[in-house]
């Protein structure tokens, strides 16, 4: 793992600790009502009412103040779920890429060599054997030109993709 890359799960783990194990202060803060005074004397039933309908205002309060937290562990969870699955096809691409450098290069020196290898043989057309092996050999170089062509898409074609995840 690149230095970038364990700084960004460490950085994504401090913010799923801090969603799930610190309070919410906007939530934190409790309402408090006017205090009673002694000239305002509320009957036993209407005070049990009152009480009773705090009660049910700050379970409500609490259900949903467990809702948005639960909301917000499942929306970091994604995040860090999708920066998992970029990191990891970031590894797969720049393994694609350095796969394909190699190959490409290997090509390059068949391509360079059995160009090298026509350029020495003979172009009598009454010597068979150099008349057989140059076809042979122009044939294997018209297959290697065409490979490196390909690689060389291929390789092209995974650098642009893992540059546009890196940049992302």
């Amino acid at each position: 793992m690149d230095p970038g890359t364990m700084a960004r799960v460490a950085v994504w783990a401090a913010v799923l600790l801090a969603i799930f194990v610190m309070p919410d202060p906007a939530h934190a803060v409790e309402e408090q009502g006017p205090e009673p005074t002694g000239a305002a004397i509320i009957p036993p039933d209407t005070a049990r009412e009152e009480e009773q309908a705090l009660e049910r205002a700050e379970a409500e309060k609490l259900r949903r103040m467990r809702a948005e937290q639960e909301q917000r562990r499942r929306a970091a969870a994604r995040e860090l779920q999708a920066e998992q699955a970029r990191q990891s096809e970031i590894g797969r691409l720049g393994t694609t890429v350095m796969i394909l450098e190699q190959r490409e290069s290997t090509l390059h020196h068949d391509v360079r060599s059995t160009q090298q290898q026509l350029g020495t043989l003979s172009r009598d057309p009454t010597d068979h054997s150099a008349v057989m092996r140059r076809y042979e050999l122009e044939r294997q170089l018209g297959y290697s030109q065409n490979q490196l062509d390909y690689a060389t898409r291929s390789r092209e074609s995974a650098t642009k993709q893992l540059d546009a995840l890196r940049f992302r």
